[in-house]
């Protein structure tokens, strides 16, 4: 039996399913989002992540997590609420954690995501 007073967990989602389309059904979801670092302005609170096995890339609101250590071409793993920016098609996530996950086997880490993801359906059947 899970504490109810605890956070949501977040939901492992990769960079490129959040770019194919708008993903409705996950906006207010707490997602884990893990990619590198692209860009960081501290002022604004904001970040880029990027996929580094593509193009896909996610908008991060920092605000609650600032000032973290951010180094720009490092690999970050975020855990925060979904949400669609203004007036456009895309999302962007309001981080609540981060962790430096850099030496993390990108091929490994999706590999053991998609077993996890199959094991999980599984169970549901």
């Amino acid at each position: 039996m899970a504490a109810a007073n605890l956070p949501p967990y977040g939901k492992l989602v990769k960079l490129e399913e959040l770019n194919v389309n708008l993903p409705v059904n996950l906006v207010g979801t707490t997602l884990r989002i893990t990619g590198r670092l692209q860009t960081h302005e501290l002022g604004q609170c904001q970040a880029v992540i990027t996929d580094p096995a593509s193009t896909h890339s996610v908008l991060v609101d920092t605000r609650l997590i600032e000032p973290f250590q951010a180094k720009l071409g490092v690999m970050y793993q975020f855990i925060g609420e979904l949400d669609q920016q203004d007036d456009t098609d895309k999302v962007l996530l309001r981080a609540r954690v981060v962790r430096c996950v850099e030496g993390l086997d990108w091929l490994l880490y999706n590999r053991a995501m998609d077993i996890q993801r199959q094991y999980l359906e599984q169970r549901k059947a």
